[in-house]
């Protein structure tokens, strides 16, 4: 999953029209699926397939239904011990803006880069007023919720 949402904010920076994108990450996918099958190491494959269920599960999937699926299955796919309270805080305060703040992350309008940076800024303004040890705001965080759009 990293190795995919990296090789996607690398080939942002060098503007490839957006089709291409799409061509080489489906590229990656599939060469990493074909990777998967050829190994015989099947605790690898066991501990990888959850993120293609989550995946699968997800697919364009409201954002407070993928942070409760997150939770709910307790995913490994963000920091759960300091996320999880920032997210169950925010569905309960503000959910509206929550998924104001996620919409934005998705939008593909805009670029990624700008994105993110825009995530990062728009968790510490909601999260205004309250004491946590994470915003939830992280690329990890990012990667988890961008793989559902």
């Amino acid at each position: 999953m990293s190795l995919i949402l990296s090789t996607f904010i690398c080939l942002e920076e060098f503007d490839i029209v957006s089709w291409d994108r799409q061509y080489l990450l489906k590229n990656l996918v599939e060469q990493y699926k074909t990777l998967l099958s050829k190994t015989n190491n099947t605790e690898f494959i066991d501990e990888e397939l959850y993120k293609w269920v989550y995946i699968n599960d997800n697919q364009n999937s409201s954002p407070i239904q993928i942070i409760k699926y997150l939770i709910k299955n307790n995913m490994n796919l963000y920091n759960r011990v300091y996320d999880t309270p920032v997210w169950k805080t925010l569905m309960k305060d503000n959910p509206k803006g929550l998924e104001k703040v996620i919409y934005s992350l998705k939008d593909e309008s805009v670029d990624l880069h700008k994105r993110l940076s825009n995530f990062k800024t728009e968790m510490i303004d909601l999260l205004d007023g309250y004491s946590f040890n994470s915003y939830a705001n992280d690329e990890r965080t990012a990667a988890a919720i961008l793989l559902c759009s």
